[in-house]
Parts: C-alpha cells; structure tokens; sequence
C-alpha cells in the first residue's frame, strides 16, 4: 500500500510543479529552474506515517516562491543586467560583470544618481549600459509552487483514500484474525478496524 501512496503522491507532486510551471509568470530563459524543479521531486517513507515529500531546485528558486529582498553578500552592490548584456533569448552574454573588463568597462553616475557599469564603443564612442547597480532588489513571490499543491490536494486525498479503501478489501478484520495483525503492522499500532 505505501508503495501505492509514494507512487500517488509523487505524481501529484510531479503535476503541481507542471501547473506551477505553466502559470508562472516568470520569463523562462536558460531552463535551468524548469528542469531542477521537474527533477527534483521526492517522495520518502515506509509506512503511512512516514511519508515526506520534497521539492528541491536551484538554489533561487526559493526567493521565486516565497519573495524577499536579495543584497550584496560579497560585493558593494548587485549587478542587475541591462539588454546590451543579455542575449534575446535573456541569458547572459557573458558570465558577469569582471567578464567584460577586456572592454574597459567603469562605473558611471546618471544625473538622477543610478550607477551603472558602462564602456565608451571605441568606433562610435557611444556609451553602453551593462549593469545597473543596486544596494538591493526586492523580488515578489510569482512561482507559485504552494498554490499549485494546494488546488491539487484534493486528488492526493482522493488518491489515498481509493488506494486504502482497496487495500483494505483484502483484510479479514474480525478480532484475534492473523489478517488484523497484518493490517496493523502495515498500518501501524493504533490501527483499530471501524465497524460500517
């Protein structure tokens, strides 16, 4: 029966991240979230008890469901990248703001007082915005993981509920039967058979 339920309970876990996936609205770019939270499903457990699920991810992936702010914890600032840094797609072009020093690349101060991490186009001498730098970003909960488990809770219900109903057809629960005490092991302890 446990096997019955780890195997419910992963596909219901399984079809959550799907939902939560297709209804974001967080701008897919390299995949990576997608394909850690697909793969990341995981049910544990040997008895009813037991039963423990997980859903693990890259490691942002927690700020995407939840929200909170992010700051710096080794640099001055965050390096939030601008569209001459990113590829159409929304990757980056390179792997972060050092990565592009070759071009000779400072920090410029708008007159509103943003600060930015440029470079001067050596043909046109026009300036090009890599990075705006920020003390901090606040990012909203938009994954909505939690969301998507709970509008399905029911089918976990529902699933548990015919796959015990079926495993207990083949019990004999009157009192003193071997097939109790089999029930009450796989059951656990406390197991006592209700009379309908």
């Amino acid at each position: 029966m446990v096997p019955r339920m780890r195997r419910a309970m992963d596909d219901w876990m399984s079809s959550a991240v799907r939902d939560a996936l297709k209804t974001t609205n967080l701008k897919r770019r390299s995949g990576r979230m997608q394909k850690s939270l697909k793969a990341g499903v995981r049910v544990t457990g040997v008895s009813i008890n037991s039963l423990k699920g997980v859903i693990r991810g890259e490691p942002y992936v927690v700020i995407h469901e939840y929200g909170g702010t992010i700051r710096p914890k080794q640099a001055k600032a965050l390096t939030i990248p601008l569209p001459a840094a990113l590829r159409a797609d929304g990757t980056p072009k390179r792997r972060g703001p050092r990565s592009w020093k070759s071009l000779g690349t400072f920090v410029y101060k708008s007159k509103n007082g943003n600060a930015y991490i440029a470079y001067k186009q050596k043909s046109s001498g026009k300036l090009i915005l890599l990075y705006l730098l920020v003390d901090r970003a606040k990012v909203s909960a938009r994954l909505g993981l939690r969301k998507a488990l709970k509008k399905r809770q029911t089918e976990l219900i529902n699933s548990f509920g015919y796959i015990m109903a079926t495993e207990m057809r083949q019990f004999d629960l009157r009192p003193g039967s071997i097939k109790l005490r089999v029930a009450r092991a796989q059951l656990g302890r406390n197991f006592r058979p209700v009379r309908v």
